[in-house]
């Protein structure tokens, strides 16, 4: 079960690019309907190796993962959107385990932690070119497990923000952001390029390097790896419809008096989302 938390919090780390992020002529801008509903599909392979602890097959590290997030707009022309979980599927290394709202509700053997994702919700706000707008907020939903699980960072700067400027195929624009995760703080730089645009969706492709650095369990910790791969986003509402990309990480841990550990972890996400 500890190995089930602990691949849910990394998978917290990439859930932080994916926040939901409209178009008027070649803009693309967020224009959602207040009351609009989306079903959200998320999952993750993870594949994990290093000399100690040889390789971990990545078919046996699955998330699949589904959530329901509703649009509430705002007078000034934000807007709040409120998720709630659905369902969880974990398999970890031939562990395997399945929650939803129905299993956890009054069953002793699942942790608390657990249960308690599917009691509450989590809500960001973000403006018209998804930039995030305050901090995360939590309805019945622990806020000390959100952080824990990073959804603080679901909705604050590692979002898809749109430039100002129109867009044709070709445009590039670069951002430079910085979050916190489980004591690493890392920086994340990607630059998109606009690959195709139709009359439905924008094609946008996102490469990058990421880099962190900090304790993890008083361990010091380096981290150096970089993320590829395409969102494609509804050229009416600014919704992400689909993201597919990979993340590769190369872990360094530095024990005083023991080997220096190298751990390299490759991140496989799919990410879908239409209206209900």
């Amino acid at each position: 079960m500890k190995k089930a938390i602990q691949l849910i919090a990394v998978f917290a780390v990439t859930l932080a690019t994916l926040s939901s992020c409209g178009e008027k002529n070649n803009k693309l801008r967020i224009d959602l309907a207040d009351g609009a509903v989306y079903d959200t599909k998320m999952s993750m392979t993870m594949s994990i190796s290093s000399p100690l602890m040889g390789e971990v097959d990545g078919q046996d590290n699955v998330m699949d993962f589904s959530m329901e997030q509703a649009v509430a707009t705002n007078e000034d022309e934000t807007y709040t959107i409120t998720n709630t979980i659905n369902k969880l599927d974990v398999n970890f290394a031939g562990e395997e385990m399945s929650f939803d709202a129905e299993s956890v509700e009054g069953n002793d053997t699942i942790p608390a932690e657990i249960g308690q994702m599917f009691k509450g919700s989590f809500a960001f706000t973000v403006d018209k070119l998804g930039k995030a707008i305050g901090e995360m907020t939590y309805t019945g939903f622990p806020k000390a497990m959100g952080e824990s699980l990073n959804l603080n960072q679901m909705g604050s700067g590692m979002a898809l923000v749109f430039p100002e400027e129109d867009l044709t195929v070709g445009y590039t624009w670069t951002t430079a952001q910085e979050m916190n995760q489980n004591g690493l703080d890392f920086t994340v730089e990607l630059t998109y390029t606009v690959k195709e645009m139709t009359g439905d969706n924008v094609l946008i492709e996102a490469t990058g390097p990421l880099n962190g650095e900090g304790l993890v369990q008083g361990i010091t910790t380096t981290v150096s790896g970089n993320m590829g791969g395409t969102y494609t986003i509804d050229r009416a509402t600014g919704w992400l419809k689909v993201a597919d990309y990979t993340t590769n990480m190369d872990m360094l841990m530095v024990v005083p008096g023991q080997d220096e550990l190298n751990m390299n972890t490759t991140i496989d996400m799919l990410l879908s989302s239409e209206l209900k």
